[in-house]
């Protein structure tokens, strides 16, 4: 299948959303699976920031990670070897076919403060459709967990839709 063709599906998907009904974790599933295999290459032109994340966090041998939304431990991949260095690193994810394909291997979202509420009530119903619920209080909730190390707010374009740039910030924390 030609990558178009993969990208229209999933875009197809994106727009019906999940289906009603059911528990939210079954929901995943069905709206993910037959994602699965194209995920990542899909995801890495919509959901910017990632690799940078990973390069900033400059982790010491034996750290121990938890990535909560891990999707298919793409992070793993753009960690390379340093990977092995690490003491733990723990995927966490609610869609057994994404973490399917993370196992084959071994992604918070927010609200910005600045977009107001008609772009907040946007990107809301936009990425609920992919079963993501973004929330005011995620970054309020990192912030009192973690010792905040840096925090940067970007915007990054949206494919096959030009001028529409969808905000996320990378966040990097240290357990006290």
């Amino acid at each position: 299948m030609s990558e178009l063709t993969a990208d229209a599906r999933t875009l197809w998907r994106l727009l019906r959303g999940q289906p009603k009904g059911g528990s939210h974790a079954a929901n995943l599933q069905t709206f993910y699976a037959p994602q699965a295999e194209r995920y990542d290459a899909f995801r890495a032109r919509l959901l910017h920031g990632r690799k940078e994340l990973i390069t900033q966090l400059k982790l010491q041998a034996g750290s121990h990670v938890v990535e909560l939304g891990c999707g298919t431990g793409s992070s793993l991949q753009i960690m390379g070897d340093s990977a092995r260095q690490l003491g733990r690193f723990d995927l966490v994810d609610l869609c057994p076919a994404l973490l399917a394909v993370a196992e084959q291997r071994a992604k918070n979202f927010y609200l910005p403060e600045t977009a107001g509420s008609l772009g907040n009530a946007f990107w809301q119903r936009w990425f609920a459709h992919d079963g993501v619920h973004l929330s005011s209080q995620h970054l309020p909730l990192l912030r009192q967990t973690f010792k905040k190390l840096e925090l940067n707010h970007c915007r990054a374009r949206v494919p096959y839709l030009p001028g529409l740039r969808a905000p996320y910030y990378r966040f990097i924390g240290r357990k006290e």
